[in-house]
C-alpha cells in the first residue's frame, strides 16, 4: 500500500529525467532485505535484528 503511494509520488516529483533514480529506488525497495543482510554481515552484526 505505502509502496504504491510512494511510487506515484516519486514519479510525479522526479518527472521525466528521473528514470535512473527511480530504478535505483526500486532496486533498493525490492532487494532491501538482501541489502540489510549484506550490510549487517559487513559491519559484523551477524546476529542483528535485521538478520533472518
Amino acid at each position: 500500500m505505502v509502496k504504491s503511494l510512494n511510487e506515484k509520488t516519486l514519479a510525479k516529483t522526479i518527472g521525466g529525467y528521473g528514470n535512473f533514480a527511480f530504478d535505483a529506488i526500486q532496486a533498493v525497495a525490492v532487494k532491501g532485505s538482501t541489502w540489510h543482510h549484506r550490510r549487517d554481515i559487513q559491519n559484523g552484526y551477524y546476529a542483528s535484528s535485521f538478520h533472518e
